[in-house]
């Protein structure tokens, strides 16, 4: 697969900068739309489907949103199961709306951590993160 555009889920600036940098110059032409938080992409989710990117890259460990004074508190949903499933929510989101945009769930955890949670779809694949980017990159291309 050649993506045009990639939506990015990532909290972690180091790492979102190191995986937009890596994306864009393998992929010429790449647009990377970053996302913080899983509130901004539950606040951007129906935007971002009104013309789907090629594919979604979502880390599964996202803080709900950045802490303010003024922030409002994370809904029981999230509370009870923590950001420890934030990408696995947000891969729900996306497949509840109907869209068939491949997703890599990209994460630190191992799969036996998260076995139980991860769906079960031939769109969704689950990469460990590590320093070359490589398995990444892998995976993008099989889609």
């Amino acid at each position: 697969m050649r993506p045009q555009r990639i939506v990015l889920l990532e909290d972690d600036y180091l790492q979102r900068d190191s995986i937009c940098a890596g994306l864009k110059g393998r992929y010429k032409n790449l647009s990377i739309q970053s996302i913080a938080t899983e509130r901004q992409f539950v606040d951007s989710l129906d935007a971002i489907l009104k013309e789907p990117p090629d594919l979604f890259i979502l880390d599964v460990m996202v803080r709900w949103t950045n802490p303010s004074p003024d922030m409002e508190p994370m809904p029981e949903e999230m509370r009870k199961q923590g950001f420890y499933r934030a990408g696995i929510r947000c891969e729900a989101r996306i497949r509840e709306q109907g869209c068939d945009t491949p997703v890599v769930l990209y994460t630190v955890l191992e799969d036996d951590d998260l076995r139980a949670d991860l769906p079960s779809n031939s769109l969704t694949r689950l990469i460990t993160k590590d320093a070359s980017l490589y398995d990444l990159f892998k995976a993008v291309d099989s889609f």
